[in-house]
């Protein structure tokens, strides 16, 4: 249950899941927040969150949240971007922030909720009770805390981050591998690197209920076959295809949204039965 604020609604907000070291913040106008994925720390991300008059392809600014540097004050805005580098005024969105008059804030035990005008934003955050430790099994503790880690790996990462992810994963119920690994031409089978198949293989032999998302990338499925399942995002424009839609379909596919069909893109793999 929520309720509008009657106090002023400019205050961040860290909301983390339970047993995720992990935090996304945001709330306080004009500042930062974003994701912050075990860094022991707010995240220092400008957020935009909001809505386009007309499809995304449309020229037209971003109507937004004030959830970035500059939201408050044009000054400081055009400042900011007068002194950023080539690159970030490229990334930086044509943004138009709601003024506060505008913006109505309701905040409760598992929720954050924004409007302004047409937009409706609510941040949904995971609670539940905790079982008794003196009394619940191991399992039923497990579950209760829900404990889940991340791990960003791939080239030039350093090798203690390996081994801590393959601690973890091989004390997990389940572990879900997203993979990312381009291919350079077509038929490139862009084989993974040999630390990297080790530690997913080691997964699956170890018993690991392994879940491998590959974006775009249908020939990794060789390499891995004794893994739980094996699900490729692959549409239009094939490997350089939506990345968005192929994170939209894992996400709702894990939460049991929708079921796997089709087949695969291309002929000729040897896979097992």
């Amino acid at each position: 249950m929520s309720k509008r604020l009657s106090c002023p609604i400019g205050f961040n907000a860290q909301h983390s899941p339970m047993g995720a070291f992990m935090s996304f913040t945001c709330g306080n106008p004009g500042t930062k927040g974003g994701i912050g994925l075990q860094i022991g720390q707010p995240a220092d991300q400008e957020v935009f969150i909001g809505v386009i008059d007309g499809d995304r392809y449309a020229d037209a600014p971003l109507q937004s949240l004030p959830f970035y540097v500059g939201a408050v004050s044009k000054a400081a805005e055009a400042f900011t971007v007068e002194q950023a580098g080539p690159s970030e005024a490229n990334v930086r969105p044509d943004a138009v922030p709601f003024k506060l008059e505008e913006i109505e804030r309701r905040y409760g035990w598992c929720t954050d909720t924004w409007q302004a005008e047409d937009l409706t934003f609510t941040v949904y955050t995971p609670f539940a009770s905790i079982p008794d430790p003196k009394r619940a099994s191991v399992q039923k503790m497990r579950e209760g805390l829900s404990p889940q880690e991340s791990f960003l790996l791939g080239p030039g990462v350093d090798p203690a981050r390996y081994d801590a992810a393959r601690n973890a994963g091989r004390a997990a119920d389940t572990v879900v591998v997203s993979l990312f690994h381009q291919r350079n031409v077509y038929r490139d089978r862009g084989v993974l690197p040999a630390r990297d198949l080790e530690l997913i293989r080691g997964f699956a032999a170890a018993g690991v209920r392994t879940i491998v998302l590959s974006f775009g990338n249908p020939y990794l499925a060789e390499d891995l076959p004794g893994v739980s399942a094996f699900v490729v995002g692959y549409g239009e424009g094939g490997f350089y295809g939506n990345q968005l839609v192929y994170a939209d379909a894992f996400v709702r596919l894990l939460k049991g949204e929708i079921t796997p069909s089709g087949r695969f893109p291309v002929a000729g793999l040897e896979l097992p039965r």
